[in-house]
């Protein structure tokens, strides 16, 4: 059974990279520690008459990345997306129904790293274009809507961005199809392009931080200036990132830990190989230790099964260095 550990050494190191690792910047109401959780239906797309040119820009601060996520310096964005307001799931979550509203566009999504704890009030009311052209393209492509559905868009990135441990501006300019349609009978059915939908698609957001998105729409022609005034309510970005902390524990030497099996219902064996885990602890999303042992343990199973399901860090003390995992309790 070995070979299912989840050790922590050069071959996990290089695994967890290839996939990345999912959270939320900034926090949801679906988090656990989602204390400002909301939904929007006017600071992304939404399929409505007035979307036809959308662009925006909001600011995520370095603090709400480290409670949110284990994302470290030196990591890249493999693939950013957002998340509808209505539940948790796939886009689409199956085939395309007849009640099923498909609104097509493209968009391009930015991201430059920011030492700023607020949205610089220099930005208002400034140049669009000129903003883009001081950030990093991420991702261009497609963006489908769908009103009637539920679940996640998810785009994967270029890999030009590397993430530097401040905070990150977000940006998007994103233009609908002319030929987007409706099909079904939620709506008049119809295949005219340029038809659109009458209720506007909603998203999970965050409305924390005052004055930290800035938004404009149009039915005619993409927005030039940025507005005077900015909203709290900020989209909340799904972001997967390469996981370069599980790197920083790569030790070449002959220690190591991991946990098993993971993704678990809280209940799981911690592993070792080499010298012995001397303290273990486990600590919830927002960094409180929710169970810890200074005892020897090696091989020693731990349960936290009474916590609620989430994303939770395992720290151990091995060889005299701390090292720290992530996983997920169902």
């Amino acid at each position: 059974m070995k070979k299912f550990y989840l050790f922590i050494a050069t071959i996990f190191a290089i695994n967890i990279s290839a996939q990345g690792t999912k959270d939320t910047i900034p926090a949801s109401s679906r988090d656990t520690i989602g204390a400002f959780g909301s939904t929007t239906s006017v600071r992304l797309p939404n399929g409505t008459a007035a979307d036809r040119f959308v662009r925006g820009a909001f600011i995520v601060r370095a603090d709400e990345i480290g409670n949110s996520t284990f994302m470290v310096a030196g990591e890249s964005l493999l693939k950013v997306g957002f998340q509808t307001a209505d539940s948790v799931g796939t886009v689409p979550p199956g085939p395309v129904s007849v009640a099923d509203s498909l609104i097509t566009g493209t968009i391009i999504i930015y991201a430059k790293n920011t030492t700023d704890t607020v949205f610089s009030p220099a930005l208002a009311g400034s140049s669009w274009p000129t903003l883009f052209a001081t950030m990093t393209p991420i991702y261009t492509g497609p963006f489908t809507i769908y009103p009637d559905s539920i679940g996640e868009l998810i785009f994967t990135c270029n890999g030009n961005f590397t993430y530097n441990g401040d905070g990150i501006y977000f940006a998007f300019d994103y233009t609908r199809s002319p030929t987007s349609k409706i099909v079904g009978n939620t709506f008049p059915s119809t295949t005219t392009p340029g038809t659109f939908v009458a209720a506007a698609a909603s998203w999970d957001a965050n409305n924390q931080l005052a004055a930290s998105c800035f938004v404009n729409r149009s039915a005619s022609a993409a927005p030039g200036t940025l507005p005077t005034g900015g909203s709290a309510f900020r989209p909340c970005m799904r972001i997967v990132h390469d996981f370069v902390a599980s790197k920083v524990t790569t030790v070449k030497d002959n220690n190591s830990f991991g946990l098993f099996p993971n993704p678990n219902n809280g209940i799981f064996k911690v592993t070792t190989k080499g010298e012995p885990v001397t303290a273990v602890s486990v600590l919830d999303a927002t960094g409180k230790a929710i169970f810890s042992n200074e005892a020897n343990a090696l091989n020693e199973t731990i349960d936290i099964s009474k916590f609620p399901a989430g994303i939770y860090f395992l720290q151990v003390t091995q060889g005299g260095k701390n090292k720290t995992t992530k996983f997920t309790k169902n």
